[in-house]
């Protein structure tokens, strides 16, 4: 009995070894790859943050312009409804009823 216990310590003992060893060898290639890291080459994080940012400005300015434009517009359109309301109020005042009820 003493003879299977003994061998069984030790086949448990070989398999904890293996395992153990088997995890840091994965770890250690892991940890090799430094391309993968999230901080692994900062003057090339910054220069996408930058051109990121250009593309950002870019679009803002485009978008101003749109909203320039657009406002433009609508000042027009506003313009021309306020003409064509007075006019159109301006004959019905003249009428010679005298029963205006406003």
């Amino acid at each position: 009995m003493a003879k299977i216990s003994f061998v069984a310590i030790v086949s448990a003992a070989v398999l904890a070894a293996v395992l153990v060893l088997d995890f840091s060898w994965g770890r250690s290639s892991a940890w090799g790859e430094a391309s993968n890291q999230p901080f692994a080459n900062s003057v090339e994080q910054r220069m996408e943050m930058i051109a990121q940012l250009r593309a950002i400005r870019e679009a803002l300015t485009e978008q101003n312009r749109l909203l320039v434009e657009q406002n433009k517009l609508l000042q027009e359109q506003i313009q021309i409804l306020k003409g064509t309301a007075s006019t159109d109020r301006a004959p019905a005042e003249k009428g010679g009823d005298g029963d205006d009820k406003r």
